[in-house]
């Protein structure tokens, strides 16, 4: 089998993403971190994440060498296995998800196995995952899927019994989720749009042209004139 990025997945626990979008969007330029890593057979999953002391710019940040060894120490006293730590992290600020010439030189300094798990993100949310492996080779797979996972054993499986006890299928034309006239979403007959008109509400309504209320007055309006045809 010829191996390429759909074939290697990471996952993040949700506090772990969560911290990597706060650290980004807190810090003035650049910032990155380390995390662990448990291997399963869907992927790679990082559990626990570490912001060591470094040494930040708009366009560099460099990880405090005494401070990733006093890590990895400390984590042995407790009795966690510091080979864990494989997952490097790091947040361009305001520019692009991508992979420097920096960024490639931070992947072999920070080898501590087999393989490292590296992602770049950014303010805006972007995201570029990749793995590079040491031994018994060195390869490199790029743009490889990043998720947000659960520890919780058998979640998916559970989510889809309970979608197919729950949920019915809607058997007229096809519905999209836009509030029409009288409320919200849940807020009984008509409160869904059909797709064309959730179109228009796509297209116009989020630039704030027309309003809320014109947009419904025109609904009004060409229901009337659909009333009036023979």
């Amino acid at each position: 089998m010829k191996l390429s990025a759909e074939h290697v997945r990471l996952y993040l626990l949700p506090e772990v993403e969560e911290r990597i979008r706060h650290y980004s969007r807190l810090a003035d330029g650049e910032i990155s971190g380390l995390g662990a890593v448990e291997e399963f057979d869907g992927g790679f999953l990082v559990t626990d994440l570490y912001l060591p002391k470094q040494t930040c710019s708009p366009a560099s940040t460099v990880l405090d060498q005494d401070a990733v060894a006093t890590l990895l120490l400390e984590l042995d006293r407790a009795g966690k296995d510091p080979g864990t730590i494989r997952f490097w992290w790091h947040s361009h600020g305001d520019l692009g998800a991508f992979w420097s010439r920096t960024d490639a030189e931070c992947v072999e300094n920070l080898t501590n196995g087999d393989y490292l798990l590296s992602m770049v993100t950014n303010r805006r949310g972007d995201v570029l995952a990749r793995i590079d492996v040491f031994r018994p080779v060195r390869f490199t797979v790029d743009g490889i899927g990043v998720s947000v996972r659960s520890r919780t054993e058998g979640l998916f499986e559970a989510c889809r019994r309970e979608v197919e006890e729950k949920v019915a299928e809607w058997p007229g034309p096809p519905l999209s989720a836009r509030p029409a006239e009288g409320g919200g979403f849940l807020d009984g007959p008509g409160a869904f749009l059909p797709d064309s008109e959730a179109d228009l509400f796509e297209e116009r309504f989020v630039t704030g042209d027309p309003t809320w209320e014109d947009y419904a007055a025109r609904m009004r309006e060409t229901e009337g004139e659909r009333g009036g045809e023979t």
